[in-house]
């Protein structure tokens, strides 16, 4: 079935059945032509254990986090990698992270 109709600036549309290969957009590919693009897959969880003690999970690591009623926080993660955290007043925050040396 094939149904024929004119657009506001009068450019020809043709709506096909759901069989036929459709132009996607200006590329003039066909649904059939178009490359899949990778979609990535995150996962991410957070546990509260004990009250200012966090255990984090995600796809590659896990890491706990120990933090104070001021707002200082250290997270220390499986990969190696130790992060001390701070809220301060107003948009200002403070953050460093150092990696371990890895083993040769």
């Amino acid at each position: 079935m094939r149904a024929v109709g004119r657009s506001d600036s009068g450019i020809e549309r043709r709506a096909t059945d759901g069989n036929a290969p459709r132009k996607a957009g200006n590329s003039g590919k066909t649904d059939d032509q178009r490359e899949e693009r990778i979609v990535p897959v995150t996962f991410r969880k957070s546990f509260r254990i004990f009250p200012g003690v966090r255990l984090n999970i995600n796809r590659k690591s896990v890491s706990i986090t120990l933090a104070k009623g001021d707002g200082a926080r250290r997270t220390y993660s499986s990969t190696g990698r130790r992060t001390t955290s701070m809220d301060l007043p107003g948009p200002f925050g403070y953050r460093k992270t150092t990696t371990r040396r890895s083993r040769h």
